[in-house]
């Protein structure tokens, strides 16, 4: 905006001191100042918190808040590629840049096999050359043939490429084969609250007096038919059989709700001036400025979410949460699906929530989106369950979009079978190279022969891990 003149920009285009309007449901590209006398916001995309916020002229604002409201100004404080939630996504690329990568077992094993082989041949060959002549060298040859160690060098990224294959047939989208080795160090799963342990929407849960009249619910949902505040979504979804009343002139109380008159009476959908329940957001309906019903919301829990908690404790696992909401809410919630109070972590920011990981690793954190990206890198394993594809897989090790919450369970089951056929081929390897190792320094086994069996092993370790994990 500049004077009375105004032009569509894309988000690229805005410079710091820029006059920008944004309409409802639309998301901030820029740090800002409200420049509206108000403006409501749904900041769970920055913050995991469900209940949106009011702010009001000269208040801050960070790039990614949703605005509620109809309209708002705002003066541009940044650009886009400068904002904090910028910046911050950047420093979470250079955190996934160079965080380090584990060397598989089976590397390990295949390499030190390799020298180990070699010196027990030129060992073998030293002492007994004076004794064996030319057949000392032919036993180390049939070692040296017959202890190769290919067995153990491809058995493990077989097993890896058809457990990546069968988790991508199921739904699953994995960065590196690594993710089943690392599964195994995981002790303590860190789950987010909001969007992962509940549905990012509010529920009606109660209403004081328990009754409300068919022509209430039509004239609530009337003064609320325009709005896309999560609490005007979660009445439609409770009410669906309910037609709304047709209301006119309906305005804006700042920061507070709306009213309106029909049929010559005034009435008000408010929030409540006083919390009857922090664990709760409470909405008051008034006719004439008499109270007549007052409307409890809850942030709606995954169906899943109890049960999922449930098994991964019976697991051994030890479950915690991180959430951007207040304590009370985030003790209500955690408390709910079955996590202890002492690992239930409140009020947390996007860099906050880097820290707490950072001192529960190693361990599994399963996030939904932008708010969770520094989360997701820090952690051992980062799972993200939705958000945007490109920043959040790349944030990520796994991402299911289409799962709900029993995928963490799959992963897991998944990688226990994988990690099964890994451990079965290496025990295989070991034992067939020892014992064939020893056969041909007895003289049991000649070159030829050694050279006959070879690849028998590798058929046998393919046969079994295709077995496996077909």
């Amino acid at each position: 905006l500049a004077g009375n003149e105004k032009k569509n920009v894309n988000y690229t285009q805005i410079y710091s001191g820029d006059l920008i309007q944004i309409k409802a449901n639309q998301l901030l590209p820029c740090d800002a100042v409200v420049a509206s006398t108000w403006a409501d916001f749904d900041l769970s995309y920055l913050t995991g918190e469900a209940s949106p916020q009011v702010l009001h002229r000269g208040d801050r604002v960070a790039a990614g808040s949703r605005l509620l409201t109809s309209q708002a100004l705002f003066l541009a404080l940044t650009e886009s590629t400068k904002s904090q939630l910028a910046e911050s996504i950047l420093k979470v690329e250079t955190l996934r840049f160079g965080k380090p990568q584990t060397q598989s077992l089976a590397d390990l094993l295949s390499h030190k096999l390799t020298l180990a082989v070699f010196f027990i041949a030129a060992v073998f060959f030293i002492f007994t050359y004076e004794f064996l002549g030319i057949e000392a060298f032919k036993r180390c040859l049939a070692l040296i043939t017959i202890a190769c160690p290919c067995a153990i060098a491809f058995g493990t990224p077989l097993a890896n490429s058809l457990g990546l294959k069968k988790a991508a047939q199921i739904g699953f989208f994995i960065k590196s084969e690594m993710l089943f080795e690392k599964m195994s160090q995981i002790k303590k799963i860190v789950f987010d609250k909001t969007g992962t342990l509940t549905l990012s929407k509010m529920k009606l849960v109660e209403v004081r007096p328990s009754f409300i009249s068919k022509d209430e619910k039509e004239i609530i949902l009337g003064l609320e038919k325009l709005s896309l505040h999560p609490v005007a979504i979660s009445l439609k979804a409770a009410w669906p059989e309910v037609k709304l009343k047709e209301v006119s002139k309906i305005t804006e109380i700042a920061g507070q709700g709306v009213e309106s008159y029909v049929d010559g009476h005034e009435y008000k959908l408010v929030k409540a001036n006083s919390d009857f329940d922090e664990k709760s957001i409470a909405v008051q309906f008034f006719k004439d400025s008499k109270l007549i019903d007052t409307l409890f919301f809850e942030e709606e829990i995954r169906p899943e979410s109890k049960t999922v908690v449930k098994k991964l404790k019976e697991r051994g696992f030890e479950v915690a949460m991180l959430s951007g909401d207040k304590k009370v809410r985030a003790l209500a919630i955690g408390k709910n699906v079955g996590i202890s109070e002492e690992l239930i972590f409140s009020e947390q920011t996007l860099d906050s929530k880097q820290e707490v990981i950072r001192h529960q690793n190693p361990c599994l954190y399963i996030g939904d989106g932008i708010n969770d990206i520094a989360a997701l890198t820090e952690a051992t394993i980062g799972f993200a369950v939705k958000g945007p594809f490109e920043s959040t897989f790349r944030a990520s090790d796994v991402y299911a979009p289409q799962k709900d919450l029993n995928a963490v369970i799959d992963l897991f089951d998944l990688s226990k079978k994988v990690q099964a056929t890994v451990k079965t081929n290496l025990a295989f390897s070991l034992a067939y190279n020892a014992i064939g190792g020893a056969l041909a320094l007895g003289g049991f086994i000649n070159p030829l022969v050694a050279a006959v069996l070879m690849p028998l092993s590798s058929f046998i370790i393919t046969s079994h891990t295709v077995w496996r994990l077909k």
